[in-house]
């Protein structure tokens, strides 16, 4: 299992919109706390996972990448969304969102 060191704001936050919530499904966390102290390795949080569940996040990734890569606008992705599109559309409900709010007399920054 290839591993890679990412602070939960690098990919869980910054791409919330491209993202599943559920990111067991594709990802393995491990405090960074816990490796910084030496409570556990990567390599021995990676030898602990499964074939099976390894198997099941790559395919898992492969389904996600058109979420997260840009298309070539002449490319014929019409039936998937790209990153572009669900920024767009993550910042399009956001606005909606934040006029309902107002709209009830609510404070949006709080919300």
């Amino acid at each position: 299992m290839h591993s890679s060191v990412l602070p939960p704001s690098s990919a869980y936050d910054q791409y919330q919109w491209h993202l599943p919530k559920n990111s067991s499904k594709y990802s393995v966390f491990i405090p960074m706390d816990d490796i910084r102290d030496g409570k556990v390795s990567i390599n021995m949080t990676s030898d602990q996972v499964s074939k099976d569940d390894i198997w099941a996040m790559r395919e898992e990734v492969i389904r996600l990448i058109p979420n997260i890569v840009y298309a070539n606008p002449r490319s014929t992705m019409e039936s998937l969304e790209d990153a572009f599109s669900i920024a767009v559309k993550g910042v399009l409900e956001r606005v909606g969102n934040i006029r309902k709010i107002t709209w009830e007399g609510k404070d949006p920054s709080i919300a």
